[in-house]
């Protein structure tokens, strides 16, 4: 009976290499929604087993899936990803090495997408290895054409929800570092004008109205002001 491990979330996110990201978020605009609008998501295939290609690929085809490309390796994996725009990468590996998790690992982060991975190995570094480099399901031992469509759907399904959650966690963080830099600008014109501090939250409300400007930026502004007078 196969295994399938999936990705938990990982708070931890590097942000690197933004336009290659931005140039394939515009060309998935059109495949935004997968789960929401019931349409079957394309197929990006990789393997070098022959047996293996040829079963996974009957069953997708079987469950109405389109293959955007058959390939036999997983080098410069982000440029094929960027190139064919598939919805769902699956790869199949006896031993997923050092390289193909490297290439993984990038494609994560700088071209999320659902990655299935069918493989024989069952060792729990390995599949931790795997789950912290981007893989969503992670199947061990034989594949059964008839759980291929079950298999692919759950992934789509974490995926929408990891990224929901990495969303949140964003925005988060945006609001704590806005709130600490609200606190710090506040805090010095407490200490510089001698004012409380409902008078000096009015003051720089006051600052952001007359200039058409955030809290935020008007905070920073002062920051900057303040650096720079200290320096002197």
């Amino acid at each position: 009976m196969a295994h399938i491990l999936f990705k938990r979330y990982d708070a931890a996110v590097i942000w690197k290499l933004r336009l290659f990201r931005w140039r394939y978020t515009m060309q998935k605009l059109k495949s935004d929604s997968l789960v929401s609008r019931g349409s079957k998501p394309t197929i990006l295939l990789i393997d070098t087993d022959l047996t293996r290609v040829a079963i996974v690929k009957s069953a997708l085809q079987e469950s109405d899936y389109v293959i955007v490309a058959v390939l036999s390796s997983t080098e410069q994996l982000a440029a094929q990803v960027q190139q064919y725009s598939p919805d769902v990468l699956v790869i199949g590996a006896d031993l997923p090495n050092t390289d193909m998790l490297q290439e993984l690992n990038e494609l994560s982060v700088v071209l999320p997408l659902p990655i299935i991975l069918f493989t024989q190995q069952k060792l729990s570094s390995v599949i931790r290895l795997a789950i912290k480099a981007g893989v969503t399901a992670y199947v061990v031992d034989d594949i059964y054409p008839k759980r291929i469509d079950s298999i692919i759907m759950v992934a789509v399904e974490r995926f929408a929800e990891e990224q929901l959650l990495r969303k949140q966690l964003a925005h988060t963080q945006a609001q704590l570092a806005d709130r600490k830099i609200l606190e710090r600008a506040k805090g010095l014109l407490m200490e510089q004008k001698g004012l409380s501090e409902a008078i000096a939250f009015a003051r720089l409300r006051k600052m952001a109205m007359d200039k058409g400007q955030t809290l935020v930026q008007v905070s920073k502004n002062i920051i900057e002001v303040c650096e720079l007078i200290t320096d002197k």
